[in-house]
């Protein structure tokens, strides 16, 4: 086993600069036989040693990691013999027996079902396959077994093509307009396959082996069929290339009446009868040669609906006794080999370069206003805005001035406070082309933090300090903070009711979160400072470069709540910067260090996305990747929708 015998690598990115090794804790790497020829889309190791050709090596190309079943939502109808289609997330079943037959159709978002248009058929052990919104339906019993096709457009079900051979029992795989359905029983159990172009079926080749309650997965042209009975439980596996079946590895266990979702050579076997009445919880996974056993399931069922993807599978309803459970299969996705900490990029320059002014927005809606150029105290009264990629000339200050605090957004901002020669008390709105008056401060100051938006604004901190919340027309005074200390450009975000200020005057390590009442101590800052740019939520914040009393500062630190952590150093020793953004994706604007003013710009990103609250996130495309009730999910390379 190679090891990596220490903990932290730095130096120039040249092939001729300086290595530093430091760290003691020894890191483990595998070992992978491969060589140079090594296809990078079988590697799921990150990071390993690889023997074939004396190289450490890395992935660029993410995976899946072992999969498990979870409960999900009940269907509305229990029953079993039914079919099922779709996505984990935009599923489909249809059909099936309570145990009376029923034409009952449900669609799935991936947490309820909903009632969608009924089979003009009803039947159980039909065959199915497709989308929630392109749905095929074909043969089955009502009892007596029945060659009809149906196709769901999202609503209601039509008369399709009817199969040259009525059947039941049958497997579907592939898409509305280019379907395949193979197996089944007469009564007499078959080897026939039939194709769909989404109006005919017409004659495909044959089984192998005739099978009757078989799974089924795939396309037309690369199908998958497995499982089933002879009528013997069987545990062969077939696969189609379109024209012909061929044999592949024997499941590891035998079984009929089971399920089966994903593709011919990344396949998932799960549930079904293994003889008599026994039904099983065993799931298995396909990688196109062989079979390997996976998570069992929480019930033992057979008969159910299921499909999906070998990352993301559904099952729902079936029997013994019937029921209306839905079990879902993940596989978390594993991102590709890269840091994990943020990283900064320089973006377009601000027009005036300038320090000490008010700023608020995204990293695709920003602004930024007033401020000062070091070493000059002359107030300027610009206004820029950013829309991502460049900066934009908007509408003037009313007072010119430096040192105000700012919240809001591009078109909704708010600024107060500034020192202009004296103190200033006024407050400013923006509606995205021109400021207007506001109301008055109740303290005049220079400096304060800033946090919330337009109609619920929150001004701490500052020269005087003092704690002031705004209501789209007036100041009154908040919780007063629990240090005091003249919070020179103390560091600032959040809302009125969920505010965050950190460092401050003379240079501390202080946190204290609003709750908008009172002030309670959070996690102390790793690097004492002040003039301290900042961005992103009371929970998830950001605390940008700065000064300690001596320099300007490269610092970067993230808080999750509750402590900072250390982040990658800033590009530039910059104070009195302006902050706007997430802690996933911020910009620090302008600046000086304390002699001269930048026209700089920065943008700090991430990899992981903060999501706070009850999410489900889904990597794109739609895969559930991360689900968590409770707390925060970090996701990489993922979206995440609030439920």
């Amino acid at each position: 086993m190679a090891q990596l015998l220490q903990t932290q690598i730095t130096g120039s990115l040249t092939d001729t600069g300086s290595l530093i090794i430091s760290g003691s804790q020894p890191v483990q790497l595998p070992i992978l036989i491969s060589g140079s020829s090594v296809d990078p889309e079988l590697i799921t190791n990150q990071f390993w040693f690889d023997s074939g050709d004396n190289y450490y090596k890395y992935s660029t190309i993410g995976s899946y990691g072992v999969g498990a079943w979870s409960q999900g939502g009940a269907l509305i109808t229990a029953r079993n013999g039914l079919a099922g289609a779709g996505q984990q997330t935009a599923a489909i079943v249809f059909g099936g027996s309570t145990p009376t037959v029923v034409a009952c159709t449900e669609e799935y978002d991936g947490t309820t079902w909903a009632s969608g248009g009924n089979l003009i058929t009803a039947r159980l052990n039909l065959a199915g396959l497709g989308t929630q919104n392109a749905t095929l339906a074909a043969g089955g019993r009502t009892p007596t077994i029945v060659s009809c096709g149906e196709e769901y457009d999202g609503s209601s079900w039509s008369t399709a093509g009817t199969l040259i051979q009525a059947r039941r029992s049958a497997a579907g795989a592939g898409t509305q307009n280019a379907g395949l359905v193979f197996g089944g029983s007469t009564p007499t159990i078959v080897t026939c396959t039939e194709e769909y172009n989404g109006s005919t079926f017409s004659t495909g080749g044959n089984l192998i082996t005739a099978l009757n309650a078989l799974a089924g997965t795939g396309t037309q042209n690369a199908g998958l069929a497995f499982g089933g009975n002879t009528p013997s439980t069987s545990d062969k596996t077939e696969a189609y290339d379109g024209t012909s079946w061929s044999a592949g590895t024997h499941m590891i266990t035998a079984r009929y009446a089971l399920n089966g979702a994903g593709c011919q050579n990344a396949a998932v076997a799960f549930d079904g009868n293994v003889g008599g009445t026994t039904s099983t919880t065993l799931t298995e996974e396909y990688d196109g040669t062989s079979w390997s056993s996976a998570a069992a399931m929480i019930d033992a069922l057979r008969e159910r609906g299921g499909a999906g993807t070998l990352d993301s599978a559904f099952a729902a309803g079936g029997e013994s006794p019937v029921v209306a459970c839905t079990e879902e299969f993940s596989r978390p996705y594993i991102p590709p080999f890269t840091t994990t900490i943020g990283a900064w990029t320089a973006k377009t320059s601000i027009i005036t370069a300038r320090a000490s002014g008010g700023s608020g927005g995204t990293t695709s809606a920003g602004w930024i206003a007033g401020g000062n150029v070091a070493p000059s105290s002359t107030a300027l009264s610009c206004t820029e805005e950013y829309d991502g990629s460049s900066w934009a000339a908007g509408g003037a200050l009313i007072t010119a001035r430096f040192g105000p605090g700012g919240a809001g957004t591009q078109n909704a901002a708010l600024l107060f406070g500034g020192y202009n020669g004296t103190q200033r008390s006024c407050t400013e709105e923006y509606d995205g082309s021109s400021w207007s008056s506001g109301g008055n401060l109740i303290t005049a100051r220079e400096r304060p933090g800033g946090g919330g938006t337009q109609n619920a604004g929150l001004a701490f901190g500052g020269s005087p300090s003092a704690v002031e919340e705004y209501d789209g027309s007036t100041w009154a005074s908040g919780g007063s903070l629990i240090t005091g200390r003249n919070a020179v450009q103390i560091g600032c975000t959040g809302t009125q009711n969920a505010g965050l200020a950190f460092g401050g005057t003379p240079a501390v390590t202080c946190t204290e979160e609003y709750d908008g009442t009172s002030w309670s101590a959070g996690g102390a800052l790793i690097t004492a400072r002040y003039f301290i740019a900042g961005a992103g939520t009371q929970g998830a914040g950001l605390a940008m470069t700065g000064y300690d009393g001596s320099d300007a500062l490269t610092v970067t630190e993230e808080y999750n709540g509750t402590s900072w952590s250390s982040g990658m150093a800033a590009l530039t020793a910059t104070s009195v910067g302006m902050g706007m953004g997430t802690q996933g994706s911020a910009l620090i604007a302008g600046g000086d260090d304390g002699t001269n003013a930048f026209a700089n710009v920065y943008e700090w990103t991430d990899p992981t996305v903060i999501c706070t609250g009850t999410y489900k996130c889904y990597l794109p495309g739609g895969t559930c990747a991360f689900f968590n009730r409770n707390t925060c999910v970090r996701c990489l390379t993922a979206t995440c929708t609030q439920i």
